[in-house]
């Protein structure tokens, strides 16, 4: 019977009744899954409602009663927030990746990682040394 013709229940107090029946426009799948989540928050309500009266519950109340007068999430500075905060987390690890590169050596003094590119400076007089050994090595 609930599942067919049950009311709407306004849960957290926001006076907006979420439906769960098929005679208010829901499907099979939400008319059985809104009446069990409505059923345990109506029961979870009920448990904060007699708690300690300073505790979290006053918390919870405040963040979805805010959320549904302000729809902060449609906010175009909490958009830019959250792709800051994304942007910031890509950027530090592709630094630290960088760093890490650059303090690891990949390669061994007898291998070069691009033995067919230019070298310069010091790497000159490194490769003076190495090169004609690998040059035998191959030729073996």
């Amino acid at each position: 019977m609930a599942l067919i013709a049950a009311p709407p229940v306004d849960i957290d107090g926001i006076h907006e009744p979420i439906s769960g029946s098929l005679l208010y426009g829901n499907n099979i799948i939400s008319g059985a899954i809104i009446p069990t989540s409505v059923a345990i928050a109506c029961y979870m309500g009920h448990e904060w409602e007699l708690s300690f009266r300073l505790g979290i519950s006053g918390t919870f109340n405040f963040m979805i009663v805010f959320y549904v007068e302000h729809n902060i999430l449609m906010s175009p500075f909490h958009m830019l927030g959250v792709a800051g905060a994304f942007d910031g987390s890509l950027f530090s690890a592709m630094q630290g990746s960088l760093v890490t590169s650059s303090l690891i050596r990949e390669t061994t003094e007898s291998k070069f990682a691009n033995e067919v590119g230019t070298l310069s400076g010091s790497q000159k007089k490194i490769a003076k040394k190495i090169i004609p050994k690998i040059e035998t090595k191959r030729n073996v």
